[in-house]
Parts: C-alpha cells; structure tokens; sequence
C-alpha cells in the first residue's frame, strides 16, 4: 500500500497518515518482488529463507484468525450465512440435477425412436451382393428353386457363430422373422353378407430367441401356442369385438396364396390383383423348371380324315364335315349357333359357315391335315391355372391369448394392424399355401383335359365330345403339356428347413446403450464398428441389405437434443449470473455493516492481507458446505427421475451420478464465490481507518482503490476487455462458424446462434438500466393515489439515495423475466416449429401414402370406402369423422415411359427439372391450409377463399382452366411469325400446318403453380409464358421423344401443405409444379400412347390426403386407416396418423413447460433474497431516517409503505423493462426461425410463465420490503434514533 507520492521505499506497515489519504493504490504484482534498477529495469530481489518462513507462518496465523472469525460471525449471524450457504445449495443442486437430467435426455428419444422403428439394431433384408451384384438368395441346401428372395438365416447364425469372441464381443445375436397379408374375421360374423374383416400383417416371430436378444422389453406375452394369437385391439374393435372380453376367444385368418407370392416377391400382380399369363409363367417355371420349353406352342388338332385333298387350304368347303360334325356339335356349343346346334336342326352346310366365321375371325386355322387353334399351351395353362392360384386361401381359426393398444418397441409402428404368431406356425401355414399352389399346377393337366369353362374368348363355354377330347389329349402330349412335374419342388418345400428362408434377420448389438446414448459422432462410430463386423462375419458377398433403423430414427432427433443442449446453457448461465448477484450482495452488505467492526480490528494492528482472508474464508464457508448439500440433494432427487425415466425407457436403473455434472458442479460452486469476493474485498480495502471508525458513514465519501496488474505498463482494463472480445468474436465468426459448417458441427453452430442472443438480452438489459430512474418515477406516479401522495417526495428521495444498492436488485429482475419471456417463446417456438413441420410435411390428417408405382393406391374401391363414411356422418352417425378426401398422383417422371421432365420460360434458360403433380380441386379444402402462403395471385381472377382467407389457387386452376390471358394477349392472342422457310426432314410440317399447331399450343395450354424459388432463378412470374419438356422413353427402341407444352402460372406460392414449396432460389432444381388431374393424365396418356403401350383409365396416384373431424379421437382415426388397409396392395403402403405423432410430443412438451416453472421458480427465490438483502441495508442504513419520519408524525405504517412503495417501483420498472428486453428478443428469434421455416409470423407469448413471474415478482417485492421494515415497528422513536 502506498502513497500518492509512490515512494518505493515505503515501510511495510502503513501509519495512519497514508491510510488517512484521498486517493490509496494497490499494486499486485508477480510473484516475486521487484525493485527499479538506475537504468528503469525491473531486477529481482531474492527473499531470504527466512523471510520466506516468517511469510508461511504470517500467512498460517491469519488463515487461523479468519476460521476462527468467520466461526464466531457464524454463530452470531445465522441469517446471512443461511442466505449464502442457500444460495450456494440452491444454485449447485439445480445445476448439477439439470445437467445430470440433460445428459439422460438420449434415454427418452431413445425410447421414442424404439417406438417408432422397434427395437432392432441391424435389419438384413433381401437385396444385392455385393460381390455378384444379383438379387439372389443364398442357398445352402442341396435341391430347391433357385432365385428365392428370402435370406438364409441358418447361413447367418453360423457364419457369427464362427466369428468367436471377436464376433460375440460386438453382436448378442440374432433372430428372424416372417410377414405375410392376411385378413381377419370374427367367426360368429363370418357367415354374414357384411360380416367385418380386417386386413393385417402377419407376423411370425421366434418368442424364445428375441427374449434372448432383448427384443420387446415391455412385451408381456411369452412363447405362444401353435393355435395362439396376438392381434392389434383396434383389428378386435374392427371385426366386432370387444377387447375387454375378447380374449380366448376365436378369430378366423385367412391367407391368399397370391399374397404369399408376391410378399416373397415370387411374382408381380396386376393392379386388379389377378395374375397374368407372364407371371403365371414365372411360377411355373419356378416351380417345376423346364416344363414351359414348349409354353408357346400352338395347341393343334389332327383332322387328316377331315381334309380332302390333304391341301392347306384355309377354306371350310374343303372340310369333310360329316367326319367332324360330332366334334363340330360340341365344339360350337350355344356361341355361334345361338343354342340351336344338335343333330336334328342343324345342316352340314350351318357348320360349315359357323368354322368359316371361326377361320374368318381368326380363331382357327387349317394347316395341312390340323385344325389349329390359336391358342397356346400357356394361354391355355394360364386360363385354367390363374383363377385357381387367385382362389387358393389358406385358412384357419387361433384363440386370442391378447390385445395390444401399441407395439410398445416390438416391432415398428408403420407396420399398422399387426396379428402376431410363432414363427413356426407362420412357416407351415406359408408352406401349405406352397403345396396347394404345386397342387393346382399338377393338376393342370386334368383340368386341362375337362375344358368346361374354358373361355377361349369368341368361344364362349366349351364342352367337348370324348373323341376330341382324346385328340385334344393326343395333340397335348405331343406339345409337350404333360411336362409339367412339380414332384421335385414339391419333396423340396415339404423338407425345407425353416431358417433357410426368413424374409428379415435381425442381429442386435451388445453395447446398444452405449452407442444410442453417445453424440451423433460416438453413434456412427459404434454403428460401423457394428455392421463391419456382421458383415466381415457373413461374407461380402452375402445377398442382404443393411439397415440400421434405430440408428436412423436417433439422427432424426439430433437437433432436438441440440436444442434441450442450448436450454440447459442458457439455464445455467442465468442461474450462475444470479447466484453471483446474490453472494455478491451478501458480501457486499457484510462489508458496509462492518464497516466500523473492520476498522477497529485494522486499528488494533490487522493486515489487509488478514481482511482479504477473513472474506475468503467467509464465501469458502458458503461454497464448500454447500457444494456438498448441493450435490447430496441433487442426487436424491435424481432417484425418483432416473426411476421415471427407466420406466418409460424400460432400462435397468442405474442411480449413479455422471461425472461430467459433478466437475462442473465444484468448479461453480468454488468460482461463483470467489468472483463474487472481488468488489467486496476492493471495498473492505478502500476504507480509511477514518471512514471505518465514523459510525455516521456514508457509501458516497469511500475512497476506492485500484486494483492494477503490471500497472506499470498502462494496461486499461476496459479496453483489455473490448479488445479480447473483439478477438474472440472475429475468431468465432470467420474460423468457429465455418469450421461447425464444414464438419457439420451442428450443435456447436446453434450453440453460437444461442450465445449470440444470450448477448444481447444481456446487452439489452445493460441499457434498460439507463431508463431504471424514469420507469421507477413513472411507476411511482401510477401507484399512489390520495393521501399516499403526500409519501411520494420521501419515496423519490430513497430512490435516488439507494440507487447504488437497488441498482443491482433491478438488474437481477430485468435480466431474470428477459430471459424467462425469452427463454418460454423459444421453447415455445420449438415445439411449435417441430409439430408444425409435421403437419407441413403430412399434409392433412390421415395420410395414406405408396411409394413404389406398381403399389399405386386403388382409387376406386378407397373412393367408395370414404364416400361411405362421409354419408354416414352426414345422416348423424356419431362414429363417422370423414369430412374430406383427396388424391394426389405420383411425380410424372416417376412414371416408366417418362424419363425427364422441365419446366422454363420460352428460351428454357436456365433449364432444370421438376417434379410435376396431378391435384384435385379441393386439395385446400382437405390439407392444413393454414400452412398454404401465396406470393403471388393475378389481381384480375376472383380466387375463392381457404378457411384463412388467402386466394386458393389450387380451385382456380379448375373454375378459370383454360381463361388465363398473358399482358400480351389483352388484346387478343398474337401469334408470332414463323421464322422457318424451306421444308425439312426433320419438319415435314408446311407453314400453314406449323401455324395451326402453334395456335393450338397458345389457346390450349397447361394451368400451373409454381414455387416462389422460379421467381429470381428462372426469370419467371404470372406474366412470362411457361415452356414445359417431357421427355417420353419408347422402351422399344430406346428412344427419348420430346414433347412441349405451353404453361401459364396462375399463382405463385412459397408454401403448400403436403409439398416442399420455398421461396430460396436454392430449391429451384426440387421445386414442385402443381396441375390439375385431367392435364397430368392427358401428358402421361401421351407418353404411354408413344411407348405403343395402352394408358391406365386413371392417373395412378400416390398419396390419399383425409380430412377428419376436429374432436375425432384416435381410435376412431384407426378405424379409418384400418378400414383403408383392406385396399393396400403391400406392405410398403403407410398410413400416417398426424395427430398421433404430434400427440406423441405432448408428454415431452409437458415436460419442458414444467422445467421452465421450475426455472422461474428457482430464479424468483433468487430475487426474494437479493430483494430482501437489498431492503434490510436500505432499512438498516436508514434506521436514523426512520426514527426521524415517524417523530415528525408519519405512522408505522406510513413508513412501512414507502419501503414497500419503493421496492414495487423497482421491481416493477424492472419487470416493464425486462418484458420489454425479452419480448424484442423473443421477435428477433421468431423472425429467424420463420425466416428458415417459411411459415407465417406468429408470435407466441408465455403468458401463463410470464403473468406467473409477475405475481411472484410483486410478492417477494412486498414480502422483502416488509420483513425488514417490521423489527423497526415494535420500538420505540427514541431506540430507533439511538440504533438500538
């Protein structure tokens, strides 16, 4: 300590003159003692040893003294060290528990994602080699079809089996297994007309071996019996039963072969779901190989007796037809002789114009001695072999051992309606369906031999006289038809062994929580650690495709965990920022109230070194008791939590506490003190001797004192700071943010995002401060009313003689309800944002989407279904919710004769593609139109409105088609010049021709919708004519033709439900072009028409887009989605249920609201001390005021007001200002998300969170203000003017 003279040479002790003058310094310095050289160097002066021991024992003798000051200040002043040892309990629990609690969060989106996608870790399924690059299954056994797409699962046990510890040490094992459509009824109803039945899955699982690997840990069910069943409740609700009362009863399944085949994708259906002669074939040949050599041989008939000249003449007078007329008889039965063919009234020469009118028609052919029929040995085969196959049922009736509401992780929630058996018993009743299918084929050659029925088209119903019967078997056996032999096939699937034909393996991974629970990166890492090793183990060659679907489902979820990451900072941020406030208050306060205790121990020879022991020993004694209670309570509350989130994630419990929250736990616990320590220990050394001992002291006459490093060298601190900061905020922007974009560093990027905002709220409460005087003056003026008014002069004069010490109190508000309003719209914000964008992406309410063309959705028979329910509801059925429907087409170069299409202005520069669909008219109607914004609509068509007011456009293309005029057609339409001359190869077109066909392409032109992102990109809008490419593929030869087609933009928008509409330019080459229906088929009917292939009657659509009531409750949905399934031709199909995913957050938002209570809670408790600190200094500096205000003749409780007026002014001049701070955030945080999202400005405020904290914020403002007050009431004028 020196002098303002800076005499180097000063004593070690100071005497009363120095610590008596205006302006005192201190200078740290570094850790060894300087002294200036003649030269202004610094030189180091050696300590001796014994000075250095003295030092020790100096340092050991005031670190007693404090203990044992801090002891007995303990025990005299429990309030206050209750308030800090508090504070630092309070502060250490939340943190710690919240941190803990924020790295479990992995174990809830876990859980969900295992709701979603099942329990599986590793998904084979059949695919390519990655060797051979076929599709082909790896047979192990010896005989069998070749080319089964099903995977080997005996080959795949063996092959882990095989791979020892290095194998076991990554995979816990394996299972598989079966699907299969079936339906089910209710056998009391199945005799009905109108019996109910249900289209399920059937899914045969191994019971034992996934118990074993741990799939489906909250599945109640163990192994069932052969004649056992699980099914889906809503299927029990469905057929007619009650799931209460429903189990061990009866349930009927019923399989078709059909979809057996095509499940093993064995053959392809038409999309009637009958078989073709193509696939019929197939079959065939799969089963009995070799026998379908001669399958398009003609079926012949030997007539030699029944020609005369022997010649091959194709000419019916040459027929002998007395040798043939018994065959001729039967033969034309009832089709060309209108039923009166027989041997009485039928003439030779009848018969021989009725084979005339066969030989004119082309159904039958005289070639040489035969009569042949053009029919052919598989044409044949197929007529009497498909409608076998078609009908071919396997059926069977299984007790119901249970219901389930959910999977609940036991399989995927997309498969829908699921009817669960042993896997066992899956396989026999597959194999059965097998053997009667080689049953029909064997038996094709009898069926063929009996032809009633046969429809050889013109013919009719045939019967045949056993003489041509003969012939015809005589002509079969020489085409080769009785080939046909499924004896092999058949001892093959009657001895296949169950495991070497699985349609799905399973292999789950041991250390599954460990690598679910990691970071993106720590995942990824396990996941190929994974599937390297299954995959080294099988083989690369190995016919499977890989997926990890639980994996898959996690990523999806990464920026919600980012997001609960970026709370849990800020949380954590404005708890610490708070704590240090209060401590800080406390030591403060303990200073100023010991003013004159510190003097007179510094008069009786105590260093200032002892002083600054004295308070660190002080906030130690906060710290380290309550870092301990702290991190106990937290761990005891963490009991309950950890067994709430083991239950819902069905996981062991585990009570251990992770490190990472404890570190940070001390690290706070032991810093939030000691930098609170620093303006109290500057204050305590700033006082004179002479200012300590003067009871009558004031906080205006301190003297402060510099705290300096290496002041020598003029280091501002200020400019040090701004210069530090400017660094970092130059290193963050042009090396961080690149950095987290380039490494995809997401979390770290929303993390600056975050900080940022964190800044300037901070920021922004730095400069309310400024406006804390005015507000409080204001607030003032509003309160007091009548004779309160008379109080307002002494209330404005504590206001400004406590600005110094209230001045914390108001910026610990404003900073808490900022951050609280804050904090409540982002998280509002988020949530809202995240069930948004699913209703976004889904469009409407029920969603029924394929995604393979050849599963295209059968418009008809899902119309009638609707349509029905749409009536019921409107005759009052309460259980009806359909109020609307509508289809959408797949993209149009989805389609096989559509290779590209693009959509430009006229030049078609630039040039990209896009995806073109086919809508309905009352899309809008349908679909969350809240969701539609149009850019840009032509102000000269009257668009109907959607329910929210906006122009629909999607109707317009449908009420105006055809009427739109570009500015250049006002005045009629202009054709422009032709600037070809000359004829050309390639143009055979003459002008005139050319003329016409441009006139034809203006007049009838395509209506469209078109995304924002052309705007800029492509140099469109409502006035530029549009040119549209298709480019048609003629699969024949190989050909691309181009057609064009002339479009004009009846609207532009920048988002449309159900499609990935944007206003970025960025999008432009993904951009969707809507149409109507009629113009999609009429390009795509073009398409097919030049492939020489006939057009299907209707566009095939894709998605089914359903409208239900607003109170519909979700089994009422699943009746709906349930009754549409009878319609699904595969598996492949999804019905999504948006209400049921977006209710599926509701227990995650919840839970989060409750969070930020607790959040506001904890803070509000913070404020109460800091207020309460604040007013019991204002009280106790004030006692001498006090005394006089009630001499002169002001009540108690006049003086009891003026404190509680002035803490309501503060604290409600704080919570204006800090609404204020945190509402204009919160609006810049919303117009970023909606600037990324697209969607309409909507601002939500927290209002139950934001009039909660304003409640608790006036109470603990009259709660502190009053407590305080109250121990001055009881004494008398005289004790309070004398302070005692």
């Amino acid at each position: 300590i020196t002098s303002d003279s800076r005499n180097p040479s000063h004593s070690k002790r100071p005497n009363m003159r120095q610590l008596g003058s205006s302006q005192v310094e201190l200078h740290v310095l570094n850790t060894t003692s300087s002294a200036a050289s003649l030269d202004g160097q610094p030189q180091v002066a050696e300590k001796p040893v014994e000075a250095v021991e003295e030092e020790l024992r100096s340092l050991k003798a005031g670190q007693v003294l404090a203990a044992n000051y801090v002891w007995a200040e303990m025990r005299r002043d429990r309030r206050a060290y209750s308030i800090g040892l508090f504070t630092v309990f309070l502060v250490i629990m939340f943190v710690a528990l919240l941190h803990n609690n924020v790295l479990k969060a992995p174990v809830v989106f876990f859980r969900l994602s295992e709701e979603s996608v099942g329990e599986t870790d590793l998904v084979l399924t059949p695919g390519q080699s990655s060797g051979s690059g076929q599709n082909v299954a790896l047979i192990v056994s010896d005989a069998g079809p070749g080319g089964l797409p099903v995977l080997n699962h005996t080959h795949l046990n063996v092959s882990l089996d095989a791979g020892g510890r290095e194998v076991s040490a990554v995979v816990t094992g394996a299972t598989s297994r079966l699907l299969l459509i079936a339906k089910v009824q209710n056998p009391a109803t199945a005799g009905n007309a109108d019996a109910p039945e249900a289209t399920v899955i059937v899914l045969g699982i191994d019971s034992l071996q996934e118990k074993f690997v741990d799939i489906g840990r909250e599945w109640p069910f163990g192994e069932l019996a052969a004649d056992e069943c699980i099914l889906s409740r809503s299927v029990v609700r469905q057929i007619g039963m009650d799931p209460a009362t429903s189990i061990g009863l009866q349930v009927s399944l019923v399989i078709n072969f059909l979809d057996i085949a095509s499940t093993l994708n064995l053959v392809t259906l038409e999309p009637d779901g009958s078989l073709s002669a193509a696939e019929t074939k197939r079959l065939v040949q799969l089963f009995a190989p070799g026998t379908t050599d001669t399958w398009d041989d003609p079926i012949t008939l030997d007539v030699t007796d029944a020609i005369l000249d022997g010649t091959a003449n194709a000419n019916a007078s040459n027929v002998n037809i007395s040798v043939i007329r018994d065959t001729l008889r039967e033969f034309f039965n009832s089709t060309l002789l209108d039923d009166q063919l027989d041997n009485n009234n039928v003439t030779d020469d009848d018969l021989r114009d009725a084979l005339q009118q066969l030989i004119d028609d082309g159904i039958v052919t005289i070639n040489g001695t035969s009569l042949v029929f053009n029919e052919t040995i598989g044409s044949l085969a197929t007529q009497q072999l498909a409608p076998l196959l078609t009908n071919a049922q396997i059926e069977g009736d299984f007790t119901l051992h249970g219901t389930v509401e959910t999977p609940d992780g036991k399989w995927a929630s997309s498969l829908g309606s699921v009817l669960v058996l042993e896997q066992s018993v899956v396989f026999k009743l597959a194999r059965d369906g097998l053997l009667d299918a080689l049953d029909a084929i064997n038996n094709t050659d009898s069926a063929l031999l009996n032809l009633e029925g046969v429809d050889f088209g013109v013919l009719g119903d045939l019967g045949l006289a056993q003489s041509v019967i003969d012939d015809l078997e005589s002509a079969a056996n020489n085409s080769g038809l009785d080939a046909i032999d499924t004896a092999e096939t058949r001892d093959f699937v009657e001895g296949m062994r169950m495991q070497d034909y699985v349609l799905m393996s399973i292999v789950q991974y041991r250390d599954r929580f460990a690598a679910y629970f990691a970071d993106l990166e720590g995942m990824d890492t396990h996941m190929i650690k994974f599937t390297d090793t299954v995959s080294e183990a099988v083989g690369v060659d190995y016919p499977a495709t890989f997926t990890t679907p639980l994996a898959d489902a996690l990523t999806q979820t990464i920026f919600i965990r980012y997001f609960l990451d970026n709370i849990f900072g800020a949380v954590v941020a404005l708890i610490i920022m708070l704590g240090v406030l209060l401590i800080y208050s406390l030591l403060l306060n303990d200073v100023e109230s010991k003013t004159y205790e510190y003097g007179m121990l510094r008069a009786l020879g105590m260093k200032q070194r002892t002083l600054i022991q004295i308070l660190g020993t002080k906030s130690m004694a906060f710290a380290v008791p309550g870092i301990g209670l702290g991190l106990l309570f937290a761990f005891l509350f963490s009991i309950p939590i950890e067994q709430r989130i083991a239950g819902f994630a069905n996981v062991a419990t585990s009570y251990s506490f992770f490190v990472e929250p404890i570190i940070v736990a001390v690290i706070l616990g032991l810093v939030m003190p000691l930098a609170s320590n620093i303006l109290p220990i500057r204050r305590a050394l700033s006082r004179t001797l002479r200012d300590s001992l003067d009871v009558y002291h004031h906080v205006v006459s301190d003297v402060t004192v510099s705290v300096q490093r290496l002041a020598n060298l003029g280091v501002d601190v200020w400019q040090t700071a701004l210069a530090v900061l400017l660094v970092v905020v130059g290193f963050i922007t042009y090396y961080v943010i690149p950095y987290s974009f380039q490494f995809k560093k997401f979390g770290l990027f929303l993390a600056i995002l975050n900080a940022i905002l964190l800044g300037m709220l901070l920021g922004l409460c730095i400069l309310a401060m400024y406006l804390q005087p005015s507000m409080e003056k204001l607030m003032l003026w509003a309160m007091l009313w009548g004779d309160h008014k008379r109080l307002g002069v002494v209330i404005r004069k504590n206001l400004s003689g406590h600005r110094t010490r209230n001045r914390k109190t108001a910026q610990m508000f404003t900073i808490c309800l900022a951050f609280i309003i804050f904090a409540g719209v982002m998280f509002t914000l988020q949530s809202r944002s995240l069930t948004d964008n699913v209703r976004v992406f889904v469009g409407a309410d029920i969603m029924v989407t394929a995604p393979k063309t050849d599963d295209f959705l059968d418009e008809d028979e899902m119309s009638a279904f609707l349509d029905q329910e749409i009536r019921r509801r409107a005759s009052g059925d309460p259980t009806a919710v359909v109020l609307g429907y509508t289809f959408i087409t797949y993209h149009i170069y989805k389609n096989d004769y559509v290779r590209r299409a693009h959509i430009a202005n006229l030049p078609r520069f630039p040039e990209f593609r896009n995806f073109i669909y086919g809508v309905q008219e009352n899309y809008l109607d349908v679909t969350y139109d809240q969701f539609y914004i149009p850019t840009e609509t032509d102000s000269d068509v009257s668009y109907p409105k959607t329910s929210e007011g906006d122009d629909d456009a999607i109707k317009v293309l449908f009420t105006d088609r055809g009427n739109a005029k570009l500015p250049e057609e006002l005045n009629g339409i202009r054709i422009p010049d032709l600037i070809t001359s000359g004829r050309f190869w390639w143009l055979q077109d003459t002008k005139e021709e050319q003329r016409a066909a441009v006139e034809s392409a203006y007049r009838d032109y395509v209506d469209v919708i078109i995304s924002e992102a052309l705007r800029d990109y492509a140099s469109v809008d409502l006035s530029t004519p549009l040119n549209m490419e298709i480019q048609e593929y003629q699969p024949q030869s190989g050909f691309i033709y181009y057609r064009y087609y002339m479009c004009k933009a009846r609207a532009m928008v920048s988002k449309v439900p159900g499609f990935f509409f944007s206003s970025y330019q960025q999008t432009a080459s993904i951009a969707p072009i809507l149409i109507r229906e009629d113009s999609y088929y009429r390009i795509l009917t073009s398409a097919y028409k030049q492939a020489g292939v006939t057009p299907p009657p209707k566009a095939p659509k894709q998605r089914l887009l359903i409208k239900t009531a607003p109170g519909a409750t979700q089994g009422q949905r699943e009746d709906v989605i349930n009754g549409l399934r009878t319609f699904f031709k595969s598996d492949a199909t999804l019905a999504l249920d948006t209400n049921a995913l977006v209710t599926s957050t509701k227990t995650a938002v919840d839970l989060l609201n409750l969070f930020f209570q607790v959040v506001g809670l904890v803070a509000m408790v913070m404020c109460f001390f800091i207020l309460w600190l604040s007013f019991s200094a204002n009280v106790s500096e004030n006692a001498w005021e006090f005394g006089v205000l009630r001499a002169i003749g002001l009540d108690s409780t006049q003086v009891t007001l003026v404190y509680v007026f002035e803490a309501l002014c503060v604290c409600l001049a704080s919570v204006v200002l800090g609404s204020a701070v945190g509402i204009l955030v919160a609006i810049s945080l919303t117009l970023q998300m909606q600037l990324f999202l697209e969607n309409k400005f909507v601002f939500l405020f927290p209002h139950f969170l934001f009039w909660s904290m304003v409640a608790a914020s006036i109470f603990v403002a009259v709660l502190a203000s009053y407590l305080p007050a109250r121990n001055f009431i009881s004494k008398t004028i005289s004790n309070v003017l004398r302070r005692q």
